[in-house]
């Protein structure tokens, strides 16, 4: 990281990227869905589906169903569950702006690869996206570029569900 600075993300970028309340708000106010969020301690509501997440993990490791009323255990959080098809978006990003690479169809939780529930297990693609859901693909790299100073490489994951995008976590690369 050292050796190339304009295009790598500084721990504070990716530490402000990490934290779900943080981003929900910056990404709400312009006009990005991404899920409710409840930090440690709160209890998963008894209206929706809410999903029992780690703050640090990868590739879906240590997501389970949170019950209604389950507490977020100390460093988890709650999120609530979207329903819908589960992409990735990769894109670089400089001090113009960020350029959306490409989108792959991931593979989460799959019988046939004895994957556990939303665990990671591989991408199809390049997938074409829809005029809409491009555009929605573009705003959101746009503005985690925009809002949180993401250099270089960035992945968004994110679903699909009714012609609508819904941003789930950001992968800064450092």
């Amino acid at each position: 990281a050292t050796r190339s600075p304009p295009f790598r993300n500084s721990a504070a970028v990716c530490a402000r990227l990490r934290n779900p309340a943080q981003l929900r708000a910056r990404l709400s106010v312009r006009g990005i869905n991404y899920p409710r969020i409840f930090g440690v301690g709160a209890t998963a509501p008894a209206v929706g589906h809410w999903l029992h997440k780690p703050e640090r993990s990868g590739g879906g490791l240590g997501i389970g169903i949170a019950q209604p009323g389950t507490p977020a255990a100390p460093g988890h959080y709650l999120q609530e569950f979207m329903p819908g098809e589960s992409f990735s978006g990769v894109y670089v990003a400089d001090d113009a702006g960020a350029k959306l690479l490409g989108v792959t169809r991931q593979l989460v939780g799959q019988a046939e690869f004895y994957a556990p529930a939303f665990s990671y297990c591989g991408s199809i693609g390049p997938v074409t996206a829809a005029p809409r859901i491009q555009a929605q693909w573009e705003k959101i790299g746009s503005t985690l570029a925009q809002e949180f100073g993401l250099r270089g490489l960035f992945g968004v994951d994110a679903v699909v569900h009714d012609d609508t995008l819904a941003l789930i976590e950001v992968n800064p690369r450092y």
